[in-house]
C-alpha cells in the first residue's frame, strides 16, 4: 500500500490501539513540540494534547499505557507535560516522573484546585470530553498560563 501512495511521508499503522493511532497522528503531523495536560489517577488518567494552545487529541488511559505513550511520543516531539497534583496523587506523580526519567520531558506540576476551578469554562466549550479529559485539558491550560505552576524541570 505504501508504494501506491505518492506522498513524501507515509506511515503504516501496525498498532491500531488508541496509543498507536495517537503516535501515528503525531508522527504524521511532524509536530516538534507538544503540550500535554494529564489528570493522573490510580485507575485511569485523562490526557489532552495541545499544539499551539489548541487541543488536538484527548484520551483516557491507564497509568502504564500513559507512561508508554509519553515515552513513545518523546521520540518525535519535545513534550511539555503539565500534571495536576494533590495530596492524594502526589505519589503517582513521583512514579510518573521516575518512569520518564530517561526521556526529554519538561514537567510542570499544576495545583489541581486551581485547574479544577477552570473546568466549568471548558465543559461548555468541550461537552464531549470525559471528566478526566477535561481535567487534563484544564491542567494543560493552567500550565500554559504559568501563573500557578511549579516547574519541576526536565526529567
Amino acid at each position: 500500500m505504501t508504494d501506491l501512495v505518492h506522498c513524501p511521508r507515509t506511515y503504516v499503522i501496525d498498532d491500531v490501539s488508541v496509543d498507536g493511532l495517537i503516535e501515528a497522528l503525531i508522527r504524521g503531523l511532524g509536530l516538534g513540540e507538544l503540550n500535554v495536560g494529564v489528570d493522573i489517577g490510580n485507575s485511569r488518567c485523562g490526557m489532552a494534547i495541545l499544539t499551539n494552545d489548541v487541543p488536538i487529541i484527548h484520551a483516557t488511559l491507564g497509568f502504564p499505557r500513559l507512561v508508554k505513550l509519553l515515552r513513545r511520543l518523546s521520540r518525535y516531539s519535545r513534550i511539555n507535560l503539565m500534571v495536576g497534583t494533590s495530596p492524594g496523587v502526589s505519589e503517582l506523580v513521583r512514579d510518573l516522573m521516575g518512569f520518564l526519567g530517561d526521556v526529554d520531558v519538561r514537567v510542570s506540576v499544576v495545583d489541581e484546585e486551581v485547574a479544577n476551578s477552570r473546568r466549568g469554562l471548558l465543559e461548555d466549550k468541550y461537552p464531549y470530553l470525559s471528566t478526566d479529559e477535561l481535567d487534563g485539558l484544564a491542567h494543560a491550560y493552567t500550565g500554559l498560563s504559568r501563573s500557578s505552576v511549579r516547574v519541576v524541570g526536565t526529567v
